[in-house]
């Protein structure tokens, strides 16, 4: 028994040790190649997943689908993603996260070009949910990559940079849309975003699995390799300077890789509720706004396709815009405070959609559209921070993973809920639904800031 006790404690000095020298680490170039890699996939991820959104006119009409169904065909993805958010991660912890970051965004584009070869509505249905398992995993696992090989005192740079490209690939599906499908048909954007992902698949071979997440399965030679190379780019002097703000890390026993209940423990069962909240109330709201914005603006402005796409695409420069602002703030105010503001944003925005929409000039509705994406992507990016950086190494898969099942499920809801809402009470009864949601939300982070004594980010083992 006392040898066990005294293999656990080496095996958490040595843990200790690899996730101490990876936050002594200084923001190096390396980081930054790194970052353009992920983010390629990352742009893809949201060519791929907006291209059905951009087509919703078009298939309306081709299929002649109801309100229900029309929702029911954007929600088909998110489905998916409920399932690969939640699995993808509890898999990673096992497998790794970069191996399975290249399998799932290979899923997600050879599914991708299925989807331009369906004939039906329930073919297009059904390869969705499947390309959705994928869509999951990939954003689940770019974040918990990019996470674990970064240091806390940058970590938030380099998450926000990762959903700039996030961002410039939606502003890119709007305007591929906004050209292709007029021109040349929906199918082609499926097209687009399986050539650019090529890139991705070649660069990647560069990249090294988590040093962190080796450590963790016992394999420390090659976790030390790794880190020995990040440490030789950032030279003696950086490293010192770095070392100096960093607290040294404590690993108690073996730090075995964590299980379910683990969530419900006594140092994180608040922590995952209220994060489960916040991520319903997001993905109620985020996704039904991207995915119905579009038709919003046709059944409140009645315009023309053409001019509805590119209203669209000016709305969804927003996401670009506020990865950006995020990437300048947010390693310098608490997690928590992030989150606060942008719920606080996002209500704001969207007591002025449920008020004004339909009822003031196009430019006016398309500035009110530009601020509510603007401050519901900054709240989505904050929390996709937050997922990844509330839990421990052990623990990340799948504390992510949960609450990305629970971002998932409500993905599903909104876009089909939505469907019927506006149905029933029409635009602005849609907006009003949106704004109870967010005000929930921003109770949940409320409560999140007051049961904090310290800084919301946690430590980085």
């Amino acid at each position: 028994m006392m040898a066990i006790a005294a293999d656990e404690r080496t095996r958490g000095v040595a843990l200790a040790g690899i996730e101490e020298r990876m936050e002594r680490l200084p923001l190096l170039r390396w980081h930054w190649l790194m970052l353009g890699i992920i983010g390629i996939a990352q742009a893809v991820e949201l060519i791929d997943s907006l291209a059905a959104s951009f087509s919703l006119p078009v298939l309306i009409k081709a299929w002649a689908l109801t309100p229900g169904e029309a929702g029911m065909l954007i929600s088909s993805m998110y489905a998916g993603q409920m399932i690969g958010g939640g699995t993808f991660g509890w898999i990673s912890d096992r497998v790794g996260r970069l191996r399975l970051l290249r399998w799932s965004t290979a899923a997600l584009v050879l599914l991708g070009l299925l989807v331009a070869t369906t004939q039906s509505y329930g073919a297009f249905l059904t390869v969705r949910v499947f390309q959705g398992i994928a869509f999951g995993g990939e954003l689940l696992l770019a974040t918990a990559f990019v996470a674990e090989m970064s240091a806390t005192g940058f970590r938030g740079r380099l998450i926000f940079g990762l959903n700039v490209a996030a961002a410039f690939g939606g502003l890119l599906a709007a305007v591929i849309a906004a050209y292709v499908v007029p021109h040349f048909g929906w199918r082609w954007v499926f097209v687009v975003a399986a050539v650019g992902s090529i890139p991705f698949f070649l660069a990647s071979r560069a990249l090294p699995e988590s040093p962190r997440w080796l450590a963790y399965r016992g394999r420390f030679a090659e976790a030390d390799a790794i880190v020995q190379g990040l440490e030789a780019r950032g030279g003696p002097a950086k490293l010192v300077a770095a070392a100096q703000q960093v607290p040294p890390v404590v690993i108690e026993g073996a730090a075995a890789i964590g299980r379910w209940r683990d969530l419900f423990s006594a140092g994180f069962r608040t922590r995952t509720l209220l994060l489960w909240v916040m991520s319903m109330s997001v993905g109620l709201i985020g996704v039904t706004m991207i995915s119905w914005l579009p038709r919003f603006f046709q059944l409140a402005y009645s315009v023309s396709l053409k001019s509805t796409l590119a209203m669209s695409a000016t709305s969804f420069s927003a996401p670009l815009v506020g990865a950006l602002l995020g990437g300048v703030i947010v390693d310098r105010i608490r997690r928590d405070h992030s989150l606060l503001i942008g719920f606080l944003a996002l209500c704001l925005s969207l007591l002025g959609m449920w008020t004004m929409f339909g009822r003031v000039a196009t430019p006016v509705a398309m500035a009110l559209a530009f601020a509510t994406v603007l401050s519901q992507v900054f709240l989505l990016y904050s929390l996709f921070l937050v997922m990844v950086e509330y839990y421990p190494t052990r623990l990340r898969g799948i504390g992510a993973g949960a609450a990305r099942f629970w971002l998932g499920l409500s993905a599903v809801i909104g876009p089909v809920a939505a469907g019927f809402i506006s149905a029933r009470w029409g635009v602005h009864g849609t907006f009003g639904i949106m704004l109870a949601v967010a005000m929930i939300g921003t109770l949940a982070v409320i409560v999140l800031t007051i049961s904090s004594s310290r800084r919301a980010t946690m430590s980085p083992a």
